[in-house]
């Protein structure tokens, strides 16, 4: 059965007034990322940033989604950071590292974990709930099931050693 109720709401998705539903829309947030618990800030004009020391998050993105170009200034910048916080981050590739640093609350306030997974080693979309209540946070971690786009797996054995949970939501595919 479909889940009808945000996590945390006691309100289904049709009982948000019209105009609440229009100005989430506005902001990129319909009703299947309402029920996901996406991050409402820039909906309620509270757009996050990023946190203290991490990486450039445009930068990131790009070389997550394979859009920054080899020794390009994406590349650069993602690197002259890992230069200085690769300690943070032992048995995490430069790039996963790179996604993690974009998420505000640290992996011990972390109660659960959401994975959209995407076929041929695209980008999947990660969602971490704080415990204790706090927004939800959602980022782009390196895909899996290509050789040389660890992140995900990466991701999975560190949740299973902290013992966090997590589930994953896998696309339909025709």
């Amino acid at each position: 059965m479909a889940r009808s109720r945000r996590p945390g709401s006691s309100k289904t998705w049709t009982q948000l007034s019209p105009s609440y539903r229009a100005r989430l829309e506005r902001a990129g947030v319909d009703r299947a990322a309402w029920l996901r618990g996406a991050d409402l800030r820039r909906a309620r004009s509270h757009p996050p940033g990023p946190p203290p020391g991490a990486a450039p998050p445009e930068a990131t993105r790009r070389r997550i989604t394979g859009e920054a170009t080899y020794r390009g200034p994406e590349d650069r910048a993602v690197k002259a950071w890992w230069a200085t916080h690769r300690s943070e981050y032992p048995g995490l590739s430069m790039d996963t590292a790179a996604a993690l640093s974009q998420i505000h609350a640290p992996m011990e306030r972390w109660e659960h974990v959401h994975f959209e997974p995407r076929a041929d080693g695209e980008p999947w979309t990660m969602t971490v709930y704080p415990t204790g209540g706090g927004y939800p946070e959602t980022v782009l971690i390196p895909g899996g099931g290509a050789a040389d786009t660890p992140g995900a797996s990466e991701i999975l054995e560190m949740l299973a050693d902290e013992e966090i949970d997590y589930d994953t939501e896998y696309e339909k595919t025709a």
